[in-house]
C-alpha cells in the first residue's frame, strides 16, 4: 500500500502484515536513493511554536512563526526560524528531524585496513628522524661527556 505523507513529504509505503503485527512505515527518498525505516508518530513529537528575532522586523516578530520540534523517544530537537510561514517552517523541521533519524540509524561501514605507501612511510621517518635531531641538540652537554 502507497501512500503520500502530508506532514513529511515523502512517499509512505507500509508493507502488508499479519494481523497480529503492526505495519512499520518505510519512506523513499528520492534525492539518496535509499530505503529506510523511520518511525515518526504524532504522539512521540513535542511542535511548539515560537517567535525569534532576526531580519524580517515586525512582520516576523507578530506572529510565532518558529517551529521547534521534539522527538521523545531520541531526544533529538530540530529548529526552523528562516522562513515566515509556519507551515513552510513546519515542514523544514519535520525534513530535518526525518534527516537526522536516517543518520542515527545509518552504519558506518568498516575500514578496510591498507598498508602506507613507500612515500608516507619516508616521510615519516624523515619527520621522526628531524624530532630525534632537534631533541638530541637541546640536550646539555655535562663534563666528561663525549660529543656526538
Amino acid at each position: 500500500m502507497v501512500t503520500s505523507n502530508k506532514l513529511t513529504g515523502f512517499q509512505e509505503i507500509i508493507p502488508h502484515s499479519s494481523p497480529h503485527c503492526s505495519p512499520t512505515p518505510c519512506f523513499y527518498d528520492e534525492n539518496v536513493h535509499i530505503w529506510s525505516v523511520v518511525q515518526i508518530y504524532e504522539r512521540d513529537l513535542i511542535v511548539e511554536r515560537l517567535r525569534r528575532s532576526g531580519p524580517g522586523g515586525q512582520h516576523r516578530n507578530r506572529r510565532e512563526t518558529g517551529i521547534r520540534i521534539t522527538h521523545l523517544p531520541t531526544g533529538i530537537v530540530v529548529l526552523a526560524t528562516e522562513r515566515r510561514s509556519q507551515d513552510l517552517n513546519l515542514q523544514a523541521a519535520l525534513k530535518r528531524l526525518q534527516e537526522k533519524l536516517k543518520a542515527r540509524m545509518r552504519k558506518p561501514v568498516p575500514r578496510i585496513g591498507t598498508k602506507p605507501s613507500r612515500a608516507s612511510r619516508e616521510t615519516r621517518l624523515r619527520s621522526k628522524k628531524k624530532r630525534t635531531t632537534k631533541k638530541s641538540d637541546r640536550r646539555k652537554i655535562r663534563p666528561g661527556q663525549d660529543d656526538d
